[in-house]
């Protein structure tokens, strides 16, 4: 640093020991002061802190009446800690001209700049309150960063040693500046790290509860918290818009006060905002008393719905943000987030609500699908029932019709063939009835579960008899009793390999064998018909690799023995886990 000439400071030296004596103590006070202060500039101390302990230093060490500090803030410097009184001095946050000052001239050239006398130093023009000042650029980096000064000296004029000393101070403040920077930097960087992590959590905590079966209602209350705690908002509100019904209902909320109660549903009022929100733009309203004061004082600007709703926000909250939700591209409604006090929204506020409106809008999507899914698996579940009564009851009962309105002829003519056809008639009958209560049994789950496998199997037997005509036997030893996953896996199998016989085999004689000695249990179902190759992959194979699979599930081993002309003939052995 360079300074003004020395001749405008006193330039008398002490010669008497006790003088140099006095200047020793002095040096050591300001080497002390200037530790001290290094000491705080590792502390990573507040900048304005760190500012006001260097111009308390600099105003002592300098026996000054003030000190300043002055900091760049667009084309001005503008004035952040004052040491000492303050009656002559501008108020913190005056700004001085970078172009037209002492404070500006220091900043600008980089060196120390001295006015014994302000009043009259032409370049004082906007310096004012002092009469003597000596001031020094805060530099860091070869960039200037503030300037550091001190006020009229008490008794006599500012010395090459208060040059020296306010030099020291001047880089000291410039390092400590800086380093309290990086400092605040780096701690905003790990605070927006760490509350990343946070949103990370809560997002995947949404998407886990999205992904379960929760009802819609608790899903939407779940983000909705979730919403007000990543905002540090005070409450939230998610509205389903109705436009074409012209209705605006609340479908979910936290912490809102119970008199939002009353206007939980609401008309659609088609207001600027509303309309902002239909295009997907986000509404923030700082200040919701001063937004909705014009609609207020407005006469019959409002309906009674409008004023309790206005007067509702109004008395407890400060700030809101709407954001849209939007459903399959079209408008579904909107999430609000309240703050009692005044809050300036960021863009990442913005992003983040926005972010968590995603989210509300996947779960109400994914209810929808869900309701579609589960409509369409009822249709079909009917459509199923449906053929099936048409396929095996309707077809059944209607050949034992036929039968029974030429029966009376029949038996006239040959009563031997009257008695046969009657006990046709009576197992189309016998396997009507028993396909009927198959049919119960698959719309009652809960009935399935709770029937015997003995019963479950005379069904199918009986139904199947009525269904294909096919002479069948079954034979059960022992007491059959399963598990209950055991027992609908076996009934299941042998379901599906009487379809298959029914369909596929052209067989004449089927006979189902059950037994269960101890804990082992075999099934075994055989036909008579024209047999089939098991290995070859083939698409009326099917209903064999879900046989499989259920097999598979309970841990039985399932063994297919076939051949062309050979008939077929499976076996089901189980038995439980042992270990």
């Amino acid at each position: 640093m360079s300074s003004t000439p020395s001749s405008t400071y006193s330039s008398d030296f002490p010669t008497s020991g006790q003088a140099i004596n006095r200047l020793i103590a002095e040096h050591s006070n300001r080497l002390a002061a200037l530790l001290t202060i290094q000491q705080d500039i590792a502390g990573h101390l507040d900048p304005l802190d760190l500012l006001q302990r260097i111009a308390d230093e600099a105003r002592r060490l300098t026996a000054s009446k003030n000190s300043l500090v002055f900091l760049p803030k667009d084309e001005f410097l503008e004035l952040a800690v004052i040491s000492g009184p303050e009656e002559n001095i501008s108020p913190i946050g005056h700004r001085l001209p970078i172009q037209a000052s002492l404070s500006g001239e220091a900043f600008r050239s980089q060196k120390i700049v001295y006015a014994q006398d302000v009043p009259t130093d032409p370049r004082a023009v906007h310096d004012v309150g002092v009469n003597s000042y000596l001031v020094a650029p805060l530099i860091f980096e070869h960039q200037s960063i503030g300037v550091l000064g001190v006020t009229d000296k008490v008794g006599t004029n500012y010395t090459p040693e208060d040059e020296s000393v306010l030099a020291l101070l001047a880089t000291n403040a410039a390092i400590g500046l800086e380093n309290a920077r990086l400092y605040q930097q780096e701690h905003a960087a790990r605070r927006e790290a760490e509350r990343r992590i946070v949103i990370f959590s809560a997002l995947r905590d949404i998407l886990a509860v999205l992904n379960s079966n929760q009802p819609i209602e608790q899903v939407l209350d779940f983000i909705a918290a979730q919403a007000r705690d990543l905002l540090n908002a005070d409450a939230t509100m998610v509205c389903r818009a109705d436009i074409a019904n012209n209705i605006t209902t609340t479908v979910a909320s936290n912490n809102l006060p119970r008199e939002f109660d009353k206007i939980r549903v609401t008309p659609f009022y088609y207001s600027e905002n509303d309309l902002r929100l239909i295009k997907r733009e986000p509404v923030v309203i700082p200040d919701i008393a001063e937004a909705m004061a014009p609609f207020l004082s407005a006469k019959n600007a409002l309906d009674d719905l409008q004023h309790t709703g206005i007067e509702a926000e109004t008395k407890y909250f400060k700030s809101q943000l709407k954001v849209p939700l939007f459903v399959q591209g079209s408008i579904y409604g909107w999430m609000t987030i309240y703050y009692q006090n005044a809050h300036e929204f960021s863009e990442e506020d913005i992003r983040l609500s926005m972010t968590l409106a995603d989210q509300l809008s996947l779960a109400i999507e994914n209810t929808h699908l869900r309701t579609t899914q589960e409509q369409a698996a009822v249709a079909a579940e009917r459509n199923r029932l449906a053929r099936d009564l048409h396929d095996a009851v309707t077809q059944t009962l209607f050949s034992a019709t036929l039968i029974a309105d030429v029966l009376p002829r029949i038996w006239e003519r040959n009563p031997e063939e009257g008695k046969r056809r009657l006990e046709e008639v009576r197992q189309l009958t016998r396997g009507a009835l028993a396909e009927m209560r198959t049919l119960l049994l698959e719309l009652r789950p809960s009935a399935l579960a709770d029937a015997s496998l003995p019963d479950l199997l005379h069904h199918l037997t009986d139904a199947f008899i009525g269904r294909s005509r096919i002479q069948t036997d079954l034979h059960i030893n022992g007491t059959i009793d399963l598990p209950p996953d055991v027992k609908l896996a076996v009934y299941r199998i042998a379901q599906e390999a009487l379809n298959n016989i029914g369909k596929h085999s052209m067989a004449s004689q089927v006979n189902i064998a059950i037994e269960k000695t101890g804990q082992r249990m075999l099934l075994e179902i055989s036909d008579n018909g024209r047999g089939f190759n098991p290995t070859v992959n083939v698409t009326n194979h099917l209903g064999l690799g879900i046989m499989r699979e259920r097999a598979e599930s309970i841990d039985a081993s399932l063994i297919i023995d076939s051949g062309p002309g050979k008939g077929t003939h499976i076996f089901l052995h189980w038995q439980p886990r042992t270990g």
